[in-house]
């Protein structure tokens, strides 16, 4: 088999188990990191974790009807989608939205600032 030469990083404790290892055995370094590679790369890679989402409530939506599917798709793609992106943005950071856009007080939980106010 072809070798070829590479640089690799080791965290200092598999530095240290490597280097036991070599002392212990007589074998070369390459010899025992390419071994201890090749059985870490023959076990079965674990199942993915099932990903979990838990709903919250976000509670009623002024003018917002959500039996209607046309209503809810001509939302969904119109500036109203902008503005609820917008909005997520600035409450997950914790960020207070500039805008003169009273729309924008739908959301709940959103610090708002109006530029023009003095």
């Amino acid at each position: 088999m072809m070798a070829k030469r590479r640089t690799v990083t080791l965290e200092d404790d598999v530095l240290e188990q490597l280097t036991a290892h070599v002392r212990h055995t007589g074998r070369p370094l390459r010899a025992v990191l390419n071994d201890a590679i090749r059985r870490g790369l023959d076990r079965p890679l674990a199942p993915p974790t099932p990903l979990r989402i838990e709903a919250g409530d976000l509670g009623a939506q002024p003018g917002i009807e959500f039996d209607d599917i046309s209503a809810l798709l001509e939302l969904a793609e119109g500036p109203m989608l902008m503005d609820a992106h917008l909005a997520a943005l600035a409450i997950e950071h914790g960020a207070t939205l500039c805008t003169t856009d009273r729309d924008f007080a739908r959301y709940p939980g959103l610090r708002l600032a109006n530029p023009l106010a003095i």
